[in-house]
C-alpha cells in the first residue's frame, strides 16, 4: 500500500515490470566483498535525476515500477543533488497535498484552502499517546463527504479516519513494540509541533496511500537514515473505486500498511524494498487480521512462483513477500519482525544491517538456523496449509508432478537452475501396482555445501495427513539421499522441496541488479540441482 495498486483486482505476473533499480545508499554488516556505503549527504546529480524521473513518471500513473512510497523516498534523499528547473519540479513532488500548486503531477494537490477546522487543529488527536492530526479541504474534488453527525465541524469521515489512524499507532507501537513515527518536531517542513500528519485527498483512482518524507535532514549533511515523513490517504475509500471490501475496511489496511512505512522511516527511510513493502503487507494482517486484502499479492509471491527470487526489488512482487514474513511470525512470533527492523535501525547508533543480514540475526536471536529456515520455507510453498495461519486460502507452488508405479519405477535424473533464494518444490504420486512395503530412494546432487543447498521431503497421507518434516543430508560435495516409504495405500503425495538459500552478495550498494543491498550481486546464481527418485 505504499504503492496500494489500482489494479488489485487483476495482479498478475505481467505486473512485475521490469524497471529502474532503487536508487538510495544503505549499510551492510556482512557479506562477500563488501565496501563501505557511501554516506547518506553523499548523492550524484545523473542518480538524483534517475529518481525524479522515476518518482515523475510513478506519480503521474505511467509507470509502477515503484510504489509512491518508494519513488518518493527516493527522489527525497536525492533532492540535494538537484538544480533549478529539476529541483523545483522535485519540490512540487515532495510538497504536502496542501501545500502543492496542483500544477503537473501533483494529483493528490488540493489547489485550495485547507479546512478551517483543519487549520485549527480540529482533526489531532486529543489523546498525547497518539500525536496524530487529520488535515483536509472542504471544497473540490479532494473533498471528503460533509456528513457531520456531531455538528462539530470535522466531517464523519475525518473523524473515522483519525480513528483507524489512533488504533494503528497503538497496535503497531504498544502492541508490537515498533518505534514510534518522527513527527514534525523532527525537522519537518510543516513544523506543526509534535504531530504525524496524515492527508485526504481524492487519489482511489491510482492508489490506496502513500507516505512521504520532507524531512529538512534530507538537505544537511546528515549521515543517519532516519526520517520523519507525513501519508496521503484516500478520502473516502468509495465502492466505486474500491469495490472489494468496505470503506471502512480499505482504510484500516492501508492504515496500518501505510504508518508501518512511517514507522519503517524511522528505522531506516532507505532500506531494501522488497523488506519495506513486505512488512508494511505484513503487518496489515496483524493489526486487521478479518479484512486479508493483502492476500491479492500471493499470486505474484513465490507461493505461486518459487523460481523468482525471494528479495527482487522490483514490481508488484515485493508487496507479495509478505507470505514469508508471515512464515516467520508465525514459527517465531511477531517479534521476530521487530527484532529484524531493530537490526536494520539506520539511525544514530543503531546496527545499519541491510535487509537480509537483519533478517539472519533477528532468525539467530530465536536460536535457529538462517538457511535451515529458508529450507524449510520451501517446504511451505508446496504445502502452506501446514505452515502458515490461514495457509489454506494461500496458492500453491506451480510444481513439476512424477507419477511413480512399476511400470515407470524411476524419475530418471533432473535438473533444476535456481538463483539465489529460490526454489523448487516437486511432488510425486503412487502408481498403480505398488505394494504397501514399497519405499522410494531420493538422490540429490546440488551445488557443494558453501553454495547454500537445502533438500526436505515430506509426505501427505492418503488420509490427508501430514509426515515428518525430513531434510536430506547434503555432504560437503552437495551430495546426498533419503529412503522414503511410499506404498500406494498409505501415500497421496510425496513433496521434495529443494532449494538455493544463498544470501551471499558482493558490490554490495552498486545499483547493478534489482535485489538486496540496494543492487548488489548475488554470488550463487544459475545453480544447478539434480534429482532421480527411484522406487526400491
Amino acid at each position: 500500500m505504499s504503492l496500494r495498486t489500482r489494479s488489485r483486482t487483476t495482479v498478475s505476473t505481467v505486473a512485475i515490470v521490469a524497471a529502474t533499480t532503487l536508487l538510495l545508499p544503505t549499510t551492510l554488516t556482512a557479506t562477500a566483498d563488501v565496501s563501505a556505503p557511501p554516506a547518506m549527504h553523499q548523492v550524484s546529480a545523473p542518480k538524483a535525476k534517475q529518481a525524479l524521473a522515476v518518482a515523475e513518471a510513478v506519480m503521474s500513473g505511467q509507470s509502477d515500477a515503484l510504489s509512491p512510497t518508494l519513488a518518493l523516498r527516493d527522489l527525497a534523499l536525492h533532492q540535494s543533488a538537484l538544480e533549478g528547473a529539476d529541483r523545483s519540479a522535485a519540490e512540487e513532488l515532495l510538497a504536502r497535498p496542501n501545500e502543492m500548486s496542483g500544477s503537473g503531477d501533483g494529483f493528490a494537490a488540493w489547489g485550495t484552502h485547507e479546512a478551517a477546522a483543519s487549520r485549527n487543529m480540529e482533526g489531532c488527536s486529543a489523546d498525547p499517546s497518539t500525536p496524530i492530526c487529520i488535515h483536509w479541504t472542504n471544497v473540490g474534488t479532494h473533498a471528503p463527504k460533509q456528513s457531520d453527525t456531531d455538528d462539530d465541524g470535522v466531517p464523519n469521515w475525518v473523524e473515522v479516519t483519525l480513528a483507524e489512524m489512533e488504533y494503528t499507532w497503538t497496535y503497531e507501537t504498544s502492541t508490537l513494540n515498533f518505534r514510534e513515527p518522527m513527527t514534525d518536531e523532527r525537522g519537518s517542513k510543516d513544523n506543526d509541533g509534535k504531530y504525524f500528519d496524515v492527508y485526504l485527498s481524492n487519489i482511489g483512482s491510482r492508489w490506496y496511500g502513500y507516505c512521504a518524507t520532507d524531512d529538512t535532514h534530507n538537505a544537511n549533511n546528515y549521515d543517519f537514515k532516519d526520517r520523519s515523513g507525513y501519508c496521503v490517504l484516500d478520502d473516502d475509500y468509495s465502492s466505486q473505486q474500491f469495490p472489494f471490501h468496505t470503506p471502512r475496511e480499505n482504510l484500516q489496511v492501508t492504515a496500518a500498511h501505510e504508518f508501518f512505512h512511517a514507522v519503517q522511516f524511522a528505522y531506516d527511510a532507505s532500506e531494501d524494498a522488497w523488506f519495506m513493502e513486505g512488512a508494511a503487507a505484513w503487518i496489515e494482517d496483524e493489526v486487521y487480521d478479518d479484512v486479508n486484502d493483502n492476500r491479492q499479492y500471493l499470486a505474484i509471491s513465490q507461493f505461486r512462483h518459487p523460481r523468482r527470487p525471494l528479495d527482487s526489488n522490483q514490481g508488484l512482487g515485493v508487496y507479495g513477500t509478505w507470505g514469508f514474513f508471515r512464515y516467520l511470525s508465525d514459527r517465531f512470533g511477531t517479534d521476530v519482525l521487530l527484532r529484524a527492523w531493530q537490526r536494520a535501525d539506520g539511525s544514530d547508533g543503531g546496527p545499519d544491517d541491510y535487509s537480509l543480514v537483519a533478517l539472519r540475526r533477528a532468525v539467530q536471536s530465536q536460536g535457529a538456523d538462517f538457511d535451515n529456515v529458508l529450507g524449510d520455507f520451501g517446504m511451505a510453498l508446496a504445502e502452506p496449509e501446514l505452515y502458515i495461519t490461514e495457509g489454506d486460502r494461500f496458492p500453491k507452488a506451480s510444481v513439476d508432478t512424477f507419477t511413480l508405479g512399476r511400470k515407470h519405477d524411476s524419475t530418471k535424473w533432473q535438473r533444476y537452475t535456481l538463483d539465489h533464494l529460490s526454489f523448487a518444490p516437486v511432488v510425486m504420486r503412487p502408481g498403480r501396482r505398488l505394494r504397501d512395503a514399497d519405499k522410494v530412494r531420493i538422490s540429490v546432487d546440488a551445488p557443494g555445501r558453501v553454495k547454500h543447498p537445502e533438500a526436505r521431503v515430506m509426505v501427505v497421507r492418503d488420509n490427508g495427513s501430514f509426515g515428518p518434516l525430513r531434510s536430506v543430508h547434503l555432504n560437503r560435495r552437495g551430495n546426498g539421499a533419503i529412503t522414503v516409504d511410499f506404498g500406494n495405500r498409505s501415500v497421496r503425495r510425496m513433496i521434495l522441496a529443494l532449494g538455493n538459500t544463498s544470501t551471499e552478495f558482493r558490490r554490495c550498494f552498486s545499483h547493478t541488479t534489482r535485489y538486496s543491498c540496494k543492487g548488489g550481486i548475488p554470488l550463487d546464481e544459475n545453480q544447478k540441482y539434480w534429482f532421480k527418485a527411484v522406487i526400491r
